[in-house]
């Protein structure tokens, strides 16, 4: 038996399979951040990230993982003790991740069809 997923589940699932690999830049991003010579150059990189995983999210319908990648964005983005951002940052990759794992999913679990009754 052949798992029948929808047009828009087959989309979902290959924008997740390709923010994957840029959500692992991102903790990459995240750990450079605690040396202090790099972490002006990985705030931005990490910023950049986070932008195109949540506009792509948001285009595919994933609002969780929109909203979660938004929310490191405007972590990384605020001024602050190095210390207690990053804290915030680990928090919120972990919740991204997690987003990531439940969106994967339900886009990987076919749709019940709606038998019609005539």
């Amino acid at each position: 038996m052949s798992l029948k997923l929808s047009s828009r589940q087959q989309a979902q699932l290959g924008f997740l399979d390709t923010a994957f690999s840029k959500v692992q830049r991102v903790q990459s991003l995240i750990e450079k951040m605690a040396t202090p010579s790099e972490a002006e150059t990985a705030t931005r990189s990490l910023a950049r990230f986070v932008d195109e995983i949540k506009s792509g999210a948001s285009g595919m319908g994933l609002s969780r993982v929109a909203e979660s990648a938004a929310n490191i964005g405007s972590i990384a983005r605020r001024s602050g003790a190095i210390p207690e951002k990053l804290r915030s940052l680990r928090e919120g990759l972990a919740g991204l991740k997690n987003n990531w794992e439940g969106a994967r999913k339900a886009a990987s679990t076919p749709e019940k069809e709606s038998s019609e009754v005539e």
